[in-house]
């Protein structure tokens, strides 16, 4: 059975949880790329996003993403709104929408997942910096899809 959730031909619209994970310090969990699937050079500090799977809670969602995705286990503490961009997928674009949630880091777990999305560094950031980086990544590889300033933003005036 195909995912409803993913984007594709006919019905070009995708869904997606996220998460700003804030440790005791401030300080947000990112995945730093240095190069991208196809192994061409990138500087790209991403926030973990994941499709929801049909029949799977939204909960579940953001808790199965941060473990396969990050490493590591977080609380939901608060809804952060939507985030929507568009990517190129075979002949047509895709419109995605991520639903971002703030989450209090708790512990890291072993990776079980070795693909792209849980490949690069795990590293933690000021918030302003992922800000101007998701910006700047953003204009310089012309992708809106991985520009999640807008939640970090709404985080920023809940913790700050």
């Amino acid at each position: 059975m195909s995912n409803i959730f993913r984007g594709q031909e006919g019905a070009p619209y995708h869904l997606s949880v996220g998460a700003v994970v804030v440790n005791d310090e401030g300080l947000i969990a990112c995945r730093h790329h240095q190069h991208d699937e196809h192994n061409r050079p990138v500087d790209a500090f991403l926030l973990m996003r994941e499709t929801i799977e049909p029949g799977e809670t939204i909960e579940n969602a953001v808790a199965r993403g941060l473990k396969e995705e990050f490493g590591l286990v977080a609380k939901i503490t608060q809804f952060l709104g939507p985030v929507v961009s568009h990517y190129g997928y075979k002949n047509f674009t895709v419109e995605k929408t991520t639903l971002f949630f703030l989450c209090r880091f708790t512990k890291l777990v072993e990776l079980k997942e070795n693909d792209f999305e849980s490949s690069g560094n795990l590293e933690w950031h000021d918030l302003d910096l992922l800000i101007e980086k998701q910006h700047a990544q953003a204009k310089h590889l012309s992708r809106d899809d991985i520009d999640d300033s807008l939640a970090l933003k709404r985080a920023k005036e809940i913790l700050g």
